[in-house]
This record gives C-alpha cells, sequence and structure tokens, in this order.
C-alpha cells in the first residue's frame, strides 16, 4: 500500500481545480490556496515530483504578478529560472535507470519533454538569466505540459501508481492516429500529383486539416503528438532519396499553413521543436548534417517567407528569441538561421540589435572553417608521398619508455 500525504483522492483534485481554475478572475487566489495546502503536503513527504513542480511554478507565477515594487526584476527572474530548473533536473534525473547516465536531450525525448526545456535550464544554469517575457511563456508552457502528462489524469486512475505510467497507452494511440491521418494523406496525395489533379489536391489538404484540427481542439494534447510525428518522426524532413526540397513543399506546405492558420499552437511548438532539433545534434551518422540541412531551410521559410507571414503572427513567433536562441547555440545552421531572420525581420531590435552580433558569430564561424581547411591541405600536403605505394614501418625501438 502506497502512503500519500493527503487523506483522500478528493482533497488532489480540488487542488487541481485551485491550480487551473475555469474562472480566470479567481486563478490567483485559488492558486495561492493550492499551493498552501501543496506546502503542506511537503511538510508530510512522498511529494510526487509533479505536484512539486507545479507548485514551484506556480509560486514562481504569482511573485511576478505581486503588485510589489520591492520585488526586483532580477528576483522575479531567478524565482521562474529556479522553479524550472528543479522541474527539468527533478523529472530527467529521476528517471535514469540505466547503468550509464543517459544525455537530459535524450532522456527528455523518451519522456516527451520538448528539448527548449533542457535548454533553458542550461541557459540559466551556465549563461545569463533569460529575460522575465521567455520565463513567463516558460513557465506556463511548464504548467501546461505538467497538467497534459499528470493532473488531468487524476480522476480516473490511481493516485498511488506512477506518475506518468497511465499515460502512455493513451498517448500513443493518438499519436497512432495522427500518423494514420497523414500517411492516408500522402498516399492520396501523391496520387493526385501522378494524375495531375489539382482541384483533388484541394480537397485533400482541406478535408485532413480539418481532421487534425478537430484532433487538437479535442484534445490539448494532440498539438504535441502532431509535432512529435512531423518532427522526431522525420515525417516533413524526408529522405534524401526520395525527396527534394521541393517535393517536401508541395506536400506540407499548403496543409501546415492551413493547420498553423486556424491552431496557432501547432506552430509555435512546431518551430520550437525544429529549433532544438537545429541546435542539438543528435546523430553521428553522416545523415545528420542532411537533416538539420533541410530542418534549417523549413525554418527559413517559416520566419522568413510572404506566404508564412498570417500564421507566424498567429502563433506570435518571436524573431529576438529564435535569433537569441541561435546565438546562445552556434553552429552553422542557427547562425545561417539567425542571418536569413535579422535580414528579414521587421522588428528593429531582431535587425539593429541584432544584426551585426549575428555577422560577427557568422565571421567567427567561417574564420574557424577556414583554419580547418588550411590543417587539411596542410597534411594531405605533408602525407601525399605516403600513399604512392606500401610503404615498410620502421622496426619498433628496443628502448623502454619508462620503469615500473
Amino acid at each position: 500500500m502506497d502512503i500519500t500525504p493527503w487523506r483522500n483522492q478528493n482533497d488532489v483534485l480540488n487542488v487541481r481545480d485551485w491550480l487551473f481554475p475555469r474562472n480566470s478572475s479567481t486563478k490567483p487566489q485559488t492558486r495561492r490556496k493550492a499551493c498552501n495546502q501543496i506546502q503542506a503536503w511537503k511538510l508530510r513527504g512522498g511529494l510526487p515530483h509533479a505536484i512539486e513542480s507545479t507548485w514551484y511554478v506556480t509560486e514562481a507565477i504569482l511573485t511576478d504578478s505581486a503588485q510589489d515594487r520591492g520585488i526586483s526584476a532580477l528576483a522575479r527572474r531567478a524565482c521562474y529560472c529556479t522553479a524550472i530548473c528543479r522541474f527539468v533536473t527533478g523529472l530527467v534525473d529521476s528517471e535514469q535507470d540505466s547503468k550509464y547516465k543517459v544525455s537530459m536531450y535524450d532522456k527528455a525525448k523518451e519522456l516527451e519533454l520538448p528539448a527548449s526545456f533542457v535548454e533553458l535550464r542550461h541557459e540559466s544554469i551556465h549563461g545569463e538569466l533569460p529575460s522575465l517575457a521567455v520565463l513567463r511563456q516558460a513557465a506556463e508552457r511548464s504548467l501546461g505540459w505538467l497538467w497534459n502528462d499528470y493532473w488531468r489524469h487524476l480522476g480516473d486512475d490511481d493516485l498511488g501508481a506512477s506518475e506518468l505510467s497511465p499515460f502512455h497507452h493513451g498517448r500513443n494511440i493518438r499519436r497512432d492516429s495522427l500518423r494514420a491521418i497523414l500517411q492516408t494523406y500522402l498516399a492520396a496525395y501523391r496520387e493526385a500529383v501522378k494524375v495531375s489533379d489539382h482541384r483533388l489536391r484541394s480537397r485533400l489538404v482541406e478535408t485532413t486539416a480539418l481532421e487534425l484540427l478537430e484532433a487538437c481542439r479535442a484534445n490539448g494534447q494532440a498539438s504535441k503528438e502532431l509535432v512529435y510525428v512531423l518532427v522526431d518522426e522525420g515525417m516533413i524532413i524526408g529522405s534524401i532519396e526520395s525527396h527534394t526540397m521541393n517535393d517536401l513543399y508541395g506536400l506540407w506546405d499548403q496543409l501546415l499553413l492551413r493547420v498553423a492558420e486556424s491552431q496557432g499552437q501547432v506552430l509555435a511548438l512546431l518551430t520550437d521543436q525544429m529549433i532544438a532539433h537545429l541546435v542539438t545534434s543528435r546523430k553521428s551518422d553522416g545523415t545528420a548534417d542532411a537533416d538539420q540541412e533541410r530542418v534549417l531551410l523549413w525554418l527559413t521559410r517559416v520566419f522568413t517567407a510572404e506566404t508564412w507571414e498570417k500564421a507566424a503572427r498567429r502563433a506570435t513567433l518571436d524573431d529576438v528569441a529564435v535569433v537569441s536562441r541561435c546565438l546562445q547555440n552556434p553552429n552553422p545552421w542557427s547562425i545561417r538561421l539567425a542571418t536569413a531572420i535579422t535580414k528579414s525581420s521587421r522588428s528593429n531590435i531582431a535587425r539593429d540589435l541584432y544584426g551585426p552580433l549575428v555577422a560577427e558569430a557568422e565571421g567567427r564561424l567561417d574564420g574557424a572553417k577556414s583554419m580547418l581547411l588550411e590543417d587539411d591541405e596542410h597534411y594531405a600536403a605533408e602525407t601525399e608521398h605516403l600513399f604512392d605505394g606500401w610503404q615498410r614501418s620502421n622496426a619498433a625501438s628496443g628502448k623502454p619508455i619508462g620503469v615500473l
């Protein structure tokens, strides 16, 4: 029998209703009441990580929203960073069950936690504290993730069970359904292309978009699952052998635009996950560069093409935040994305303030690349004579190199 810090299930459901009230006008009061109750549970011990993390994040939000001028902006940022770092670290470390510790990015991917949370934790600990705007958004997304992965399931599940175990089955069902919708669309769209039926292609885009939108509106988790299928499973990246980028644009552009213009959250999640893939190389084989190149081209299209401007506004995509993220995680792809955004952005901050910083980072990368090329050319010249034929190696010296 599991011992919990609460008396019965209704106690937890009451706290859940206080944390996530339907009446937004009472939210500060009910959230304060919930935090006080969770603090009492914490003293009793055995508090699940999801509840504790919700408490910390909610406390940070309440501190930030308090009408207290004595609380500085730095103190508010520190509260947010502490809460989010404890949420991410506690969740990932509690799932480390292998003999050798798995990287935070890989474990977060297993738990389906967006990589941006891991990046934000790294930035908060090892770099400058993120801005209040970034932290406020991250705090709301943290509560959204905790709601979908823990709180919303408590009404029908056994509270003594593992926090995450009841949800994997339902999550896989949703993902399978979304994958089936997209695979059906791909097969039908390719047939329409073969017979040059433009009207059929338009109908396919519209009917598939309506199916996806219905799934996203019916279940808050569906948007996240859709992004997982599209990005993590590589559906919109395709394969070099069978898809050019023009093929991919033809397959996905209109469908994703139709969904994004109605459901801005999908595009926000999509770009967030694609940027995470761009700035974090997770592959050691030769396909990594090609995949990141394609992700870069998709992101450049979303952030700079006029056809995506309306959807980007609806999703409240922030040019400045993306450029800042690229500069904090510099590699050839992230700096190219930052360059493209700063050149086309309507934001004076992105264009005038960050533009020179991006140019400087681009110059550093070009300099490093030139040095590598020079080293390669020097090595080739020095060793060219060795490969004219087989060479007899020198006999090993019999002199000892050390004494034990």
